[in-house]
């Protein structure tokens, strides 16, 4: 499903009289924009960053760096570099505030607020559309307010509130219809088909994914076209029948998404032809897709980390160049200075050199913070890029096991329950924090593929403390699979039948519930426990490592290091006999 309609805009009127400045840096805007239909996006920016650079310092086409701001701003933003997205679209904003371009500030706000539902800070992006359509009612502006209401629309769906998210979506679309306006068309119909989606409407959802798809094919526009293949093959792997046609959205979605440079797009869409090989049974596709899914997202993220790196050696050689050039400038100074007021500068220049230490010292040790920040993403993008493939992995073994016990109707409800499954994972992905209710309903299908797997075994409960269903909690996306996981496979599925795998999440100290109070989740189980499991391990799998404790231990440290989100994990034994595990995690509470 879409994040958000971007608002696209043609030249703007001069605002000085023709010069050849002017007329040089409009032909590579408009140059960018047909690199930009064309799909070559990675062309259109460098292109465009041409006559960003080249309107710096000119007060007279400040109007053309603006719009060189946001285009460059918005084509980052489809090619999933949402960091960089947001630094060109805050700059264009500030810009045409100044220039009291009332319409165009209202587009950027508009673009900023899609960067914030990329980027799952809903109440933000909520705030900025908001303040976007006030200044498009306030100009009686149609498309915009079509525009808006149209991502307001989605963003609603995104909250589940599908009454209001229908009103504006159908508001938008009978816009967009009066105004011949095709894009938007497509988008609203993007927006309406995942409402249906949500609320489980298939049929409808698949109708209005493919109309939008009809309509992007005839004009050419190839991210919304990336996005409608993607979701049609989503709801096509749904059944048996429809494998086929799932595969050859997925393979034109591929196509698009190399097309216009948008690797994490891309990454999503290996993720799910893994899952759609598994489903149809071709385990070794599956597996094959895994690991090259895994691959580049390393890949990716050595990249990210390599030109963040460079940039900021960029940055500071740029800033060592100014502060020698200021340096001689002073020398200068003081020697011409020195021949009347030696010992007066000779205390001056001691004390500059005392400040110029301290300032040194202080960049220095800013620099080395941001370095270790950008380190610290790249890792934790790769860690939660291993979880996916560790639980795929596992999904497909316990998959195996039933095929090979001929359990032939497990093996249909397995299927589709995994279906389901994958599809949750793939959706959050690229979250770092996912609602409460989502990852409980996560953990509820990946339950109910091990009680398929292992009938009879255990029971599964969940209890959540009253006073936290209704403050919309967020957790570390993926943090708790792991933990089931191991209290299943090392625990659970060693014991006779009739074992209780139970979930708890409550405050640690009771009533507490504000933003950052402690909060405590629990994974018990009454399994073979941990010394009776490593030394069954040792007999049949020589060498055998956990996977899931090393990669939850690693994502804990660098969620406490760079995100300033501490997390206390620890493991007990339940009974003397050394059965039974019990395994806690102390976080404070986060919300909306």
């Amino acid at each position: 499903m879409l994040c958000c309609y971007w608002i696209s805009f043609g030249p703007l009127a001069a605002r000085q009289n023709p010069s050849p400045e002017r007329e040089e840096y409009r032909a590579l805007i408009d140059s960018a924009e047909q690199l930009q239909r064309a799909g070559d996006y990675t062309l259109a920016i460098q292109t465009c960053e041409q006559a960003y650079r080249g309107t710096a310092d000119q007060a007279f086409l400040q109007d053309l760096r603006a719009e060189a701001a946001m285009r460059i701003g918005s084509l980052y933003a489809w090619q999933s570099q949402m960091e960089q997205a947001l630094q060109y679209l805050l700059e264009a904003s500030t810009l045409f505030t100044a220039l009291d371009d009332g319409m165009m500030a209202a587009r950027t706000l508009n673009n900023i607020a899609a960067i914030y539902q990329e980027l799952d800070d809903l109440k933000q992006a909520e705030e900025y559309l908001k303040k976007a359509l006030a200044f498009m009612n306030r100009l009686n502006h149609l498309p915009g307010i079509a525009v808006i209401s149209g991502n307001l629309g989605n963003l609603y769906a995104r909250l589940e509130r599908f009454e209001e998210a229908k009103d504006f979506l159908n508001r938008a679309y009978e816009l967009q219809v009066s105004l011949e306006n095709p894009v938007g068309q497509a988008y609203s119909l993007n927006y309406l088909g995942g409402v249906f989606e949500k609320e489980g409407r298939t049929q409808e959802a698949i109708a209005n994914y493919e109309l939008a798809l009809q309509i992007e094919e005839e004009i050419g526009e190839h991210f919304l076209m990336m996005h409608s293949y993607f979701n049609l093959a989503q709801l096509y792997q749904l059944e048996a029948a429809t494998y086929a046609l799932a595969e050859s959205y997925y393979a034109q979605a591929a196509e698009k998404a190399l097309q216009i440079g948008s690797p994490k797009m891309g990454l999503r869409i290996l993720d799910a032809q893994a899952a759609l090989a598994a489903l149809r049974g071709d385990f070794q596709l599956a597996y094959a897709l895994s690991t090259r899914s895994r691959e580049e997202a390393d890949s990716l993220a050595l990249l990210e980390r390599n030109e963040q790196v460079a940039e900021m050696q960029a940055k500071f050689d740029l800033s060592q160049k100014e502060t020698e050039i200021l340096a001689l400038s002073q020398a200068n100074e003081i020697q011409q200075l020195q021949l009347a007021r030696r010992n007066t500068l000779l205390a001056g220049g001691l004390g500059t050199l005392l400040l110029l230490l301290i300032a040194g010292y202080t960049y220095t040790s800013k620099k080395s913070l941001e370095s270790r920040i950008v380190q610290l993403d790249a890792e934790q993008r790769w860690r939660r890029g291993q979880m996916n493939p560790h639980f795929l992995f596992n999904a497909l073994n316990a998959l195996r096991s039933v095929v090979l016990q001929e359990r032939v109707a497990d093996a249909d409800s397995y299927l589709n329950a995994f279906s389901q499954l994958m599809r949750k994972a793939l959706d959050a992905s690229e979250q770092e924090f996912i609602d409460l209710e989502e990852e409980l309903q996560f953990l509820q299908h990946y339950v109910q593929l091990q009680q398929l797997r292992f009938p009879g075994h255990f029971r599964y409960e969940v209890d959540v403390a009253a006073e936290l269903q209704h403050l919309g909690v967020r957790l570390p996306v993926m943090l708790l699979q792991p933990l089931l996981e191991n209290a299943i496979e090392h625990g659970l599925r060693h014991r006779a039948p009739g074992g209780h795998l139970t979930l708890r999440i409550l405050p640690k100290v009771a009533g507490a519930t504000d933003e950052g109070a402690p909060i405590r989740i629990e994974v018990e189980d009454d399994g073979i426990g941990r010394a009776a499991s490593a030394a069954l391990y040792a007999q049949q799998v020589r060498g055998h490592v956990s996977k899931a404790t090393g990669i939850i231990k690693e994502r804990i440290e660098l969620m406490r290091e760079r995100n300033a989100f501490p997390i206390v994990y620890a493991v007990e034994d339940l009974h003397a006999d050394g059965t039974g595990t019990l395994v806690c995690l102390d976080m404070p509470l986060k919300t909306f």
